[in-house]
């Protein structure tokens, strides 16, 4: 998925192409969830994802707050690339303009699939983040 939001010039990156895992095809991560959480707070990226199980299992292991990760998580899962290419490239403007105006900081999101982006943990902050927002 986020090779295809790549190719159509959108802020994304796939965990497979900068942690990648010889032992894997191409577009599966075969990292472990520590070193996704790692990555994405040390390049101040936002982690996006389709699977809802997600957000309850690293939630729930302080993974995310320990190492300071904010998150966008679907309220349920997408069936099929097609669905989950639809619906990230039509919520994308709303996450860049909410993001845009943050800080980077320890924060899980769910969006809905239809309607806004609701803030599930964490604190709006009033500073604006500078520059533009990498998913």
């Amino acid at each position: 998925m986020a090779e295809a939001l790549a190719l159509v010039e959108h802020p994304f990156v796939h965990v497979s192409e900068v942690l990648p895992s010889p032992s894997l095809p191409s577009g599966q991560a075969g990292a472990s969830d520590e070193e996704i959480a790692a990555w994405c707070a040390d390049d101040v990226s936002v982690l996006v994802t389709t699977d809802s199980d997600f957000k309850g299992r690293w939630i729930r292991s302080g993974l995310l707050a320990r190492h300071g990760v904010e998150v966008i998580v679907f309220n349920r899962d997408i069936p099929g690339l097609g669905n989950q290419h639809l619906r990230i490239t039509t919520h994308l403007p709303a996450w860049q303009s909410e993001l845009e105006r943050q800080p980077y900081a320890y924060r899980v999101w769910v969006q809905n699939m239809s309607g806004g982006l609701k803030l599930r943990i964490g604190k709006k902050a009033t500073p604006r983040r500078h520059g533009p927002v990498t998913f």
